[in-house]
């Protein structure tokens, strides 16, 4: 883990300027203490091994002639202990972990930081002035999360269901909470989540 709030580093400035809006933006009325970036290179090619697999899936012959795409979003990830924070970052989201599966059973992702929030495990932070204002803090992962056609999930799902519309008969990539705009994604992949 290596700290996004670096003084005098111009790029680090940036990193740390972009994650500390996209907190603000994600609706978490909270202020944010500090951020580490994951650098986990089997992570990081194994996540764009699985996009590539998922793009060629929905390049499948669909009976509705439309075209589907693969998309990348920044969603964030609530973890109830600090082990399961460290085991992410060594392993990457795991969905046999799947503990509250109400969309399905599969690693679930939030729009809101504060919905995440809700499964976020206490931390502490490095000795810091931060740390002597904040003695106790929550941990969440930003993450980024390969998104395709999502249908909405129902409790325990596991595999999401077929695509009605796919020859082969192709599965959803995703399930969600709610169509359309969805809050709550579910991935049934390991590899279909990268920390950040």
């Amino acid at each position: 883990l290596l700290p996004t709030r670096t003084d005098g580093d111009v790029a680090a400035g940036q990193e740390w300027s972009a994650v500390k809006n996209f907190w603000q933006q994600s609706g978490k009325g909270t202020e944010l203490l500090a951020a580490f970036r994951v650098q986990n290179r089997g992570l990081i090619e194994a996540f764009c091994a699985q996009q590539k697999v998922m793009q060629a899936r929905l390049s499948d012959d669909f009976t509705d002639g439309q075209r589907r795409d693969l998309g990348v979003q920044l969603l964030w990830h609530g973890t109830r202990s600090v082990q399961g924070l460290l085991d992410i970052c060594r392993d990457g989201f795991d969905r046999a972990r799947a503990q509250t599966c109400v969309y399905g059973k599969g690693c679930y992702f939030a729009t809101s930081a504060s919905y995440s929030d809700r499964y976020a495990c206490d931390v502490h932070l490095p000795r810091s002035a931060d740390h002597l204002l904040h003695p106790q803090v929550r941990a969440v992962f930003l993450a980024a999360v390969l998104v395709g056609e999502c249908v909405v999930g129902s409790n325990n799902m596991y595999p999401p269901p077929q695509k009605p519309h796919s020859v082969s008969g192709e599965r959803y990539e995703n399930t969600c909470d709610r169509l359309p705009k969805p809050t709550i994604f579910v991935t049934y992949k390991d590899q279909q989540a990268l920390p950040l």
